[in-house]
């Protein structure tokens, strides 16, 4: 998931600033490389929305950085705006066209625009009907 409580907006609010969730990736990163060691003959991929693709991205990119296997990683309306946007080529984004968070920065190597033809376009943000909902990446 990607904001759900106050502290994690404070986060979100210092990545505008330029700081990077050092813990946050940090954390990530020791779960997945755990996964892969209790299960290693399973491919162990990630996914996640708003703030936690763009956590996924930089823990993909710091895997392969390291000398790792690729991660896999499919990020929904993520931003790009760590202090080094990720331009890992194991992620790949998808957006909704006028998703103001999910096109805050740099694009991603692989990066997919859905135009999901929203009601009051960018000025609709939240909610399950607004373009930053993941509710708007289903396609019927």
């Amino acid at each position: 998931r990607g904001t759900a409580t106050f502290g994690e907006l404070l986060t979100d609010t210092a990545i505008v600033a330029g700081q990077v969730p050092e813990a946050r990736i940090t954390d990530a990163k020791n779960n997945i490389l755990g996964l892969r060691e209790a299960f290693p003959d399973a491919v162990v991929m990630g996914g996640g929305h708003s703030l936690d693709g763009e956590v996924l991205a930089k823990v993909s990119e710091r895997i392969v950085d390291d000398g790792g296997q690729p991660f896999y990683v499919l990020a929904l309306n993520p931003p790009n705006t760590f202090a080094t946007s990720s331009l890992d080529e194991n992620v790949v984004a998808i957006n909704a066209q006028y998703d103001i968070v999910g096109h805050w920065g740099v694009d991603y190597s692989n990066f997919i625009t859905l135009d999901t033809n929203p009601t009051f376009s960018f000025l609709n943000q939240l909610g399950s009907n607004g373009t930053h909902s993941v509710d708007q990446l289903v396609f019927e």
